[in-house]
């Protein structure tokens, strides 16, 4: 499990200014020796009431799943 915390004041990062955070949980199962899947579902929310940062500026948070595949030789 990992979260994040991020201030940007001015919109210099990320080009829309309000605290963002972010909570990410993954895990891994390992296939034998030499595969191992690592799916992981993140969830982010920018804080500004007056501000839409995802979804081309049309919601305030935005769920993303992800999936790497390891093939150890």
């Amino acid at each position: 499990m990992r979260n994040g915390l991020l201030d940007d004041i001015n919109g210099s990062r990320t080009g829309y200014a309000t605290l963002y955070t972010d909570h990410t949980i993954g895990w891994s199962h390992n296939f034998g020796k030499m595969i191992v899947i690592r799916p992981e579902v993140r969830y982010e929310q920018g804080w500004n009431k007056n501000v839409t940062a995802y979804d081309l500026g049309t919601k305030r948070n935005q769920i993303t799943a992800a999936t790497d595949l390891l093939v150890q030789f």
